[in-house]
């Protein structure tokens, strides 16, 4: 196991005290004067040990010791601790010499050493609570700018802001959040997010959540579309949460009228789709059906040649494919059977021509009891289906290809699974050529569905389309 990394933190931490240790307060008066102190006492010490007769027992100076040892840590802390314990040790050095009796230099000894262990106790101590302090200090120096940060920006914000409890209570609102709200800060302070976004649940989903609610406008005023960002504020005991809000009644109102041109312009080429589809199969192929009839006709004249007889036979069978494949372009545009029998019947018809025209399998699989739909629905869910169908034959090289179909009372759901060559979902729809698939996910969102797109290089592409129905039109079974 190796050795954890030094922290360099932890490393200037050591340095400074080393430096604080080592470095004494030599510009700071007091500290002389308590040198002073301690050279004193020992000129008194020499002198007991010289007199004859001392009028106190030697080794009380050797006591006094303490006195400025003790001062000099509580004022100076390690530092100045040290430096006058290594004061006394060097003036008590030639006592030493002079004392007589191994008693009192024993006594002496031990007084020095315990000096000296005061004054590394009491440093050391003194020095702790001087950096706690000042750590403490700089801590509620930071956590006093960061309030008047906080505090400065809340005030500045452009945006609403609210500071709740966790029960919803507001308990600090800045001048935005006043204005958007229609009342004073006091008054929003007296209030519940309830109170403000109109009921109970959908302030705990704004809570849980955030999200977009509406804010009932003034009489002359429309509704306002708030979006909700919360975050959590920790505080003093109970923990409180912010909400942001950002005002985005003008990006719905504009996607609004973005959706409703999407939706104008797909029902115009609905529209334009159903009016070609009736004028060729009223106009041409009419047309055709009755040039077939008439060269059926002429064919059966016996007086003409072989070879004309064969060169009419041919144009007949020229105009039926022509026939034919109008027929197919006038299905593809609008199938009649999605207006007369509904989207499975017209689903049936479009892989049954998909499978006949590419020769690839398909499967159709259909769970839940079939019903009719809104018209616009099936339309929709119809045409999401064709292009998946088509981007299938276009793109996938695919073998087999899966349908499902799923009714349920709250939704229709369109599967299409293919094992074709697949594609990467990080290239972009242009790169693909893929751009049907925009369209597919344009006309899920209009009728408030989903699109999934699903898909790997080399391993098929799986498309689901989710879309919600309301009351059905009318109930068949096929």
């Amino acid at each position: 196991m190796s050795p954890a990394p030094l922290d360099p933190t932890d490393l200037r931490d050591l340095q400074r005290l080393v430096v604080r240790t080592f470095r004494p307060p030599i510009r700071d008066i007091r500290f002389w004067i308590v040198e002073g102190l301690v050279a004193a006492i020992a000129v008194a010490h020499l002198t007991l040990l010289r007199s004859p007769d001392p009028f106190i027992p030697t080794f009380v100076p050797v006591a006094l010791y303490s006195v400025p040892v003790v001062y000099a840590a509580l004022n100076f802390g390690l530092a100045g601790a040290l430096a006058t314990a290594g004061l006394v040790v060097v003036m008590t050095v030639p006592t030493f010499l002079l004392a007589s009796g191994g008693e009192v230099i024993w006594a002496e000894s031990l007084e020095l050493w315990t000096i000296l262990l005061i004054a590394g106790i009491v440093g050391d101590r003194v020095e702790r609570e001087v950096s706690a302090r000042t750590t403490a200090e700089l801590s509620e120096d930071l956590i006093s700018r960061s309030e008047a940060q906080f505090r400065t920006l809340f005030e500045l914000c452009p945006a609403p802001i609210l500071l709740v409890s966790e029960q919803g209570a507001v308990t600090a609102a800045n001048p935005v959040a006043a204005q958007v709200f229609g009342r004073t800060r006091a008054r929003l302070m007296e209030c519940t997010l309830a109170d403000l976004v109109g009921s109970i649940p959908e302030a705990e989903r704004i809570l849980n959540a955030g999200g977009d609610f509406e804010l009932p406008g003034g009489p002359e005023e429309a509704p306002r579309i708030l979006q909700a960002f919360v975050a959590a504020w920790p505080g003093r005991g109970e923990r409180r949460l912010q909400l942001a809000f950002l005002d985005v009644s003008e990006e719905r109102r504009r996607l609004g009228r973005v959706d409703a041109y999407a939706a104008s312009i797909l029902a115009a080429h609905e529209e334009e789709r159903r009016r070609i589809a009736q004028e060729v199969h009223d106009e041409p192929v009419q047309a055709l059906i009755h040039l077939c009839r008439r060269l059926d006709m002429v064919a059966d004249d016996v007086s003409l040649p072989d070879p004309a007889r064969a060169a009419l036979a041919e144009l007949r069978k020229l105009a039926q494919e022509i026939n034919d494949e109008l027929r197919r372009l006038a299905r593809g545009l609008r199938p009649p059977a999605l207006d007369d029998l509904g989207l499975l019947a017209a689903i049936r018809r479009l892989l049954s021509e998909f499978e006949d025209r590419t020769g690839i399998r398909i499967s159709l699989d259909v769970e839940g009891a079939n019903r009719r739909l809104d018209p616009a629905l099936e339309l929709g869910l119809f045409r999401i289906a064709q292009e998946a169908i088509r981007n299938v034959e276009r793109h996938s090289q695919a073998q087999i290809v899966a349908m499902r179909v799923r009714f349920t009372d709250h939704q229709v759901e369109i599967e299409i699974k293919d094992d074709g060559i697949g594609f990467s979902p990080l290239a972009s729809a242009d790169q693909r050529g893929h751009l049907g698939l925009i369209g597919m996910q344009e006309r899920a969102t209009l009728l408030g569905g989903t699109i999934t797109i699903e898909a790997r290089p080399g391993r098929g592409t799986q498309v689901v389309a989710a879309v919600p129905v309301g009351v059905s039109v009318q109930s068949s079974h096929f």
